[in-house]
């Protein structure tokens, strides 16, 4: 994915309404801004998780299969299927990693924080160790001559491949941060690793209309129970077109029934296209989430037009 400061500049995300870009992510916390997407640092701790998750699975495998007597053809599947685990494992580690790493080059390279920029090597330095790890896990139980893609284009044979780019980018990191000079005045920003992600609202969507017509406002209604109280809630809302952006709107707290509504307007129902939403929520501590939650389910609705 390129060297450090290529993939801090570059990064973003497919789904950008979903999660916040490296750049992003730093401009916010520079400016204490608050925001409903996923920002790296939830990211990187997920990919930390899964990292662990997949090496507890692996080690409760392998006591199991102890155990046990299989017969060759069977070892040999099982090790290649450990194999496997472990190399996502390590590669789950590098992108925890590489997101921090992403995320503190960013905050140097906006505030001119020289202590962001060791933190953001310290961080690409880990990312190289999980490589490594990747690359022992695989050893020798691929080949070093394995085809990836067409070959008129120049692919690694083996996972071991991009140590050396890796490494040489590495250098030019430690090289660019011999000539740095601190900004002045720059204002210094830790990211605080969490332990844990805080405990998230619980939305639950009223049913609405079975579709959308073309001579009514389509109403969104939704129930919010939270530990904190909240800042904003909103309904982001397209039509379910690639090519749009997401129109917002805020949505609107019902003391009586206790429930937050908001309209898609009937002029923005168009026969030719059904509708897609989601709605954004954050506290007052500046903690955000967007539902449907993608950890749970779909993290959109589709409303079918009648026409």
């Amino acid at each position: 994915m390129g060297s450090l400061p290529q993939f801090a500049s570059e990064e973003e995300g497919t789904d950008i309404q979903q999660f916040m870009s490296l750049r992003d992510d730093a401009t916010s916390i520079l400016a204490g801004t608050v925001s409903a997407k996923r920002r790296p640092e939830e990211t990187s701790r997920w990919f930390a998780r899964t990292s662990d998750a997949i090496l507890a699975e692996v080690a409760s495998a392998e006591k199991a299969f102890a155990h046990q007597q299989p017969s060759i053809e069977f070892n040999s599947e099982f090790k290649a299927t450990m194999t496997d685990a472990r190399i996502l494992a390590a590669l789950a580690r590098y992108h925890s990693w590489r997101q921090l790493a992403g995320l503190n080059y960013n905050l140097y390279k906006q505030a001119g924080d020289l202590v962001a920029f060791d933190t953001a090597i310290a961080d690409e330095r880990q990312a190289m160790q999980a490589w490594k790890e990747l690359v022992d896990s695989a050893g020798d139980v691929y080949s070093d001559n394995l085809t990836f893609g067409a070959q008129a284009r120049v692919f690694p044979h083996h996972w071991r491949d991009e140590l050396k780019p890796l490494q040489a980018e590495f250098d030019q990191l430690l090289a660019e941060r011999q000539s740095a000079t601190a900004r002045p005045g720059a204002k210094s920003v830790r990211v605080l690793p969490l332990t844990r992600d805080p405990a998230p609202p619980i939305v639950t969507f009223i049913p609405s209309e079975a579709a959308a017509m073309s001579d009514h406002d389509f109403i969104v209604k939704t129930k919010i129970a939270t530990p904190t109280s909240l800042k904003w809630v909103r309904l982001r809302y397209r039509h379910v077109n690639q090519k749009e952006d997401y129109q917002t709107v805020d949505m609107t707290f019902d003391e009586q029934s206790h429930v937050y509504s908001a309209s898609i307007p009937a002029a923005f129902v168009d026969p030719h296209w059904d509708l897609m939403y989601f709605v954004e929520v954050v506290d007052r501590q500046g903690h955000g989430r967007i539902y449907p939650d993608l950890d749970v389910e779909t993290p959109y609705k589709i409303v079918s037009v009648k026409r």
